[in-house]
Formats: C-alpha cells, sequence, structure tokens
C-alpha cells in the first residue's frame, strides 16, 4: 500500500498489506508510523466514496482511526491474488 505524500509524510509511506479482514478493512505491517516501532497487524479501513481504496484510515491506538490518508496504489507480486 503506498500512502501519497503529504506535508506530514512527505516521501509518502509504504506498509505491507497481510491480512484482508473484509472488502473494507485490511490489516498492515509497517515500521516507523509510530516513530522508531514496527507495527504489526495494524487495522486499515477503506473510507472512498467509490470503495476503492483510494483513501483510507489506519487505527493507530484500538478503536481509535485517524486522519484520511491518500493512497496513490498497491504493488503486488508474482501470480498472488488479493
Amino acid at each position: 500500500m503506498a500512502f501519497a505524500g503529504t506535508r506530514a509524510l512527505p516521501m509518502g509511506h509504504v506498509a505491507v498489506v497481510s491480512q484482508i479482514v473484509s472488502d473494507r478493512e485490511i490489516r498492515v505491517d509497517h515500521a516507523n508510523w509510530l516513530r522508531n516501532q514496527v507495527s504489526l497487524g495494524m487495522s486499515v479501513i477503506d473510507v472512498s466514496d467509490a470503495g476503492d481504496w483510494s483513501r483510507v484510515r489506519v487505527e493507530s491506538t484500538p478503536g481509535n482511526y485517524g486522519k484520511v490518508y491518500v493512497i496513490d496504489g498497491y504493488i503486488y507480486g508474482g501470480d498472488q491474488a488479493l
């Protein structure tokens, strides 16, 4: 999952999708979302109007989803279907 650059994330951000929970929720693994930490299994929900995963919210603490982030796209490897 490739996050678009913002003022707070000028170079963007990348997370690995580790689980598909439903058509509107996934879990991701990534580093430095929380400063100097690796975060595993963080919930991400799709909040885009079209349900196309172009806008998401990330759960930073249990039950607390932060601001909306724009997603530039996804990188799929090999023959794996998600």
